[in-house]
């Protein structure tokens, strides 16, 4: 037995274990990953809202941070361009 073959095969005994343990088939499994994965990136997406919304009395001025990333980019962006001078050197 080749040895990719014999990783596929151990993989597909540890996917078959691991859905007897949990007692969920394989395609709901991966169905409700998916729905977990999206609600965590969901959440995400609203916590990165939730600083700048006009209901949250802790909120950070939009302008005042997109200045802030602006002037990371921009050092980013030289300091990109002196690795590839010093590269090139």
């Amino acid at each position: 037995m080749l040895m990719e073959q014999r990783f596929k095969q151990i993989n597909e005994e540890k996917r078959t274990k691991f859905n007897k343990m949990s007692e969920v088939p394989n395609n709901e499994y991966n169905k409700r990953t998916e729905l977990i994965n999206d609600l965590a990136a969901v959440v995400t997406i609203m916590e990165d809202y939730w600083r700048f919304h006009p209901a949250n009395e802790n909120q950070l001025d939009i302008v005042k941070e997109y200045a802030q990333l602006e002037a990371i980019k921009d050092q980013i962006e030289l300091d990109i361009k002196k690795e590839d001078v010093k590269n090139q050197g």
